[in-house]
């Protein structure tokens, strides 16, 4: 749901071809934020989507890619790995992940669209390497409060230009349409 309009969020990407449809029922929307009703139903749908050109199994598979790596795997290397081996280290994961996908029978747009979110899931962890190393030391190190993390003295080692240097040529004009890129734009 976007915050400031209340309406929830549609990133539909379509293949130039094809239609879909998208109807949005301004009325439930209304009557289910009504503070007086009474008979809110949680699970009640205000959107209804037609016309889309993936199958359910190929949604799957796209919304599947955006979990390219244990979060807390992640952490553990994080907590052992300088930003370098870091880089590798997800590199290397995307790279595995982007030859499995090539051994799925997708079609054209799905594969697209599979491989371009793991692309931008592993950049976004890579640009965000400090605030992820220092996140995997409070977690470590059950640091709960302001107070206490500024009493440690860790501080993630801040990566040098080279680091990123896996951002040349790394994004291009069929990932527009995803959610991250735009914080990536700005990020890099």
């Amino acid at each position: 749901m976007d915050p400031y309009s209340g309406m929830p969020r549609i990133f539909p990407f379509m293949p130039s071809g094809n239609e879909i449809n998208i109807y949005i029922d301004l009325k439930k929307i209304s009557r289910s934020d009504s503070r007086n009703r009474k008979d809110k139903d949680p699970n009640e749908r205000t959107m209804y989507i037609s016309g889309s050109c993936f199958t359910r199994k190929e949604l799957g598979e796209i919304l599947d890619a955006e979990r390219v790596y244990n979060y807390e795997g992640m952490q553990k290397a994080l907590m052992s790995m300088k930003p370098e081996e870091f880089k590798e280290h997800v590199l290397n994961i995307m790279s595995i992940k982007l030859d499995e996908i090539k051994q799925k029978d997708y079609s054209d747009n799905t594969r697209m669209m599979v491989e371009n979110n793991i692309r931008m899931n592993v950049y976004r962890a890579l640009l965000n390497y400090e605030e992820n190393a220092n996140e995997a030391y409070i977690r470590a190190n059950n640091i709960t409060t302001l107070e206490e993390w500024e009493q440690t003295e860790f501080r993630a080692e801040k990566p040098d230009i080279a680091y990123y240097s896996f951002l040349k040529g790394a994004l291009n004009d069929n990932m527009a349409y995803l959610r991250m890129y735009t914080y990536l734009i700005n990020r890099s």
